[in-house]
């Protein structure tokens, strides 16, 4: 029977039932079963095809470990699971370290929440990509608007010039406690009096150049 189960050769495996085989058998130098093989080298329909014609999954090995302890992949933990479903008051699945069933419908919420937790993670990622490129997006369009607001400040006249030095003296000598504000051009948040124009405030006289230049007016 263990040649059997090592070629996952299922139709023998049933008829040597049939004619009288013993399901737990088990090795003598190890105490391995029929169960313990296949829980270790699978296929999980063997598992599952040993289990419905009577294989004992609380039996350990000489090592005292069941045949759920030593199974190779969760696919074949799985089919002890399932099987516990079909069969709940064949065996003592716990003692067999089994930790519980696998009806259909545990399994139908199972890869639903798997479904929602790869759908939220894809999402998660979309956002992320989101963000990076609206952050690339404003950092390309501050270099843009200071490059327009220095090419707009060299067209000024020289009056205007000492005008916006001046405004510059006046934003650097503001008060501490003046409240802090984002600057409607960088979005730098600084904390002092602001430049202001049309409702917008503004950290610089540059921001103010810039942000014109970007709105056109």
């Amino acid at each position: 029977m263990f040649g059997y189960v090592a070629k996952a050769n299922m139709p023998a495996i049933k008829l040597g039932v049939e004619e009288g085989a013993d399901v737990n058998e088990a090795e003598p130098h190890k105490g391995r079963t029929l169960l313990h093989r296949a829980a270790f080298t699978g296929p999980p329909r063997l598992i599952y095809l040993l289990l419905e014609l009577g294989a004992n999954p609380t039996l350990a090995d000489f090592a005292g470990r069941m045949p759920y302890e030593v199974c190779k992949d969760k696919d074949c933990r799985d089919a002890f699971r399932r099987y516990w479903a079909t069969a709940p008051d064949k065996w003592d699945y716990k003692v067999g370290a089994i930790p519980s069933m696998l009806s259909a419908d545990l399994e139908i919420d199972q890869h639903k929440r798997a479904a929602e937790k790869k759908e939220k993670e894809k999402q998660r990622r979309k956002d992320q990509e989101k963000r990076k490129k609206e952050a690339e997006r404003a950092r390309k369009d501050v270099e843009e608007a200071v490059k327009i607001s220095a090419q707009a400040e060299s067209h000024l006249s020289e009056r205007e010039r000492r005008a916006m030095a001046a405004e510059r003296r006046l934003g650097m000598l503001a008060p501490s406690d003046s409240p802090a504000f984002s600057c409607a051009m960088c979005q730098t948040e600084v904390k002092r009096t602001p430049f202001e124009r049309l409702g917008n405030k503004y950290c610089s006289t540059n921001c103010v150049v810039a942000h014109k230049a970007v709105l056109g007016s």
